[in-house]
């Protein structure tokens, strides 16, 4: 489910639908959604945001849509140098700015258990998600699995 392949790194200013077409179409390449999954991410993020303040200040996202458009379970890490601005999933209007966050491509079969591994994560593990982007790649892959 977490593969070094699906950890993007960016050091230029990007727009988060961008970033979801670019991590998007890696996904549709790889055969892990279908064709309609980067329109339908982009769309489901404009009308039900995900951007999340955590307890302790950090801001990240949890990017995912209906499992109709997955074939198989990934989740794909984003850590950008520039800030990715989401809306606040808790009233939608407010903009956040994440250095780091998810984009998950969920079968129906997995959601729920993928889901709880997340929020345990964003809880109990704010500081080592702090730290993602001075980690490698590999330090990352070892300390999630």
């Amino acid at each position: 489910m977490l593969e070094k392949k699906y950890i993007f790194r960016f050091t230029q200013k990007l727009f988060r639908d961008e970033v979801l077409k670019i991590v998007g179409n890696q996904f549709y390449e790889d055969k892990i959604v279908n064709e309609k999954f980067v329109e339908v991410i982009q769309k489901k993020e404009r009308e039900f945001p995900t951007g999340i303040v955590l307890q302790g200040g950090m801001n990240t996202a949890i990017v995912h849509t209906d499992d109709i458009y997955v074939l198989k379970d990934k989740i794909a890490i984003v850590i950008s140098e520039e800030p990715i601005l989401f809306k606040n999933i808790e009233n939608g209007k407010e903009n956040i700015c994440c250095h780091i966050f998810f984009v998950m491509a969920l079968t129906r079969k997995n959601k729920n258990e993928i889901l709880s591994f997340m929020a345990e994560l964003l809880e109990k593990h704010e500081e080592i998600l702090k730290n993602f982007q001075r980690m490698t790649d590999e330090e990352i892959l070892e300390v999630l699995l």
